[in-house]
C-alpha cells in the first residue's frame, strides 16, 4: 500500500511539473569573434601545415553541423564526398548516439560551402585531405 501511494504521488508530482510554466534561464553571452578571426587566419591552402589545417577543418565542421566532440569521433571521413556542382560536402555519421526503434542509425551530413573562403568548411576539408595524402 505504501509503495502504491508513493507511485501515485510521484505521478501526480510529475504531471504537475509538466504543467508548470517554463523557467527562463539566462546564460552569459559568448563572443567568438577572436576564435573566428584566428580560424580565418589559418590559410586554406595545400601549403598549410597539416596540424593547423586539421584544427581549422574540425572547428568549421563542428560549427556548421552543430557537432559535439563525441559526434566528431563518429564521423566516417572515408565516406566523404565533395560535390563540385552543388559545392557541398557529404559524409556519414555512423554509430551515432541516436536510435530509431532501438537500432542505430546512419546520418548523412551535408555541409554547404561558405561565401567567405577563409571560413568555408568545404574548402578547408578539401585542402586537409590533399595535405593528408602527401
Amino acid at each position: 500500500m505504501h509503495i502504491l501511494l508513493d507511485t501515485v504521488c510521484e505521478r501526480a508530482s510529475f504531471n504537475l511539473s509538466k504543467k508548470a510554466l517554463p523557467i527562463q534561464q539566462t546564460k552569459p553571452e559568448v563572443n567568438i569573434t577572436s576564435t573566428l578571426t584566428f580560424i580565418a587566419s589559418i590559410a586554406s591552402a595545400t601549403t598549410t601545415p597539416l596540424a593547423d589545417m586539421q584544427k581549422k577543418t574540425v572547428f568549421l565542421l563542428a560549427m556548421t553541423a552543430f557537432f559535439c566532440p563525441s559526434d566528431l569521433s563518429r564521423l566516417q571521413l572515408s565516406s566523404a564526398q565533395i560535390h563540385p556542382h552543388t559545392e557541398t560536402l557529404t559524409f556519414d555519421g555512423k554509430s551515432p548516439k541516436e536510435r530509431r526503434k532501438r537500432r542505430r542509425i546512419i546520418k548523412i551530413i551535408r555541409v554547404q560551402r561558405h561565401s567567405t573562403h577563409s571560413l568555408c568548411p568545404v574548402l578547408a576539408f578539401a585542402h586537409y585531405v590533399t595535405i593528408q595524402k602527401r
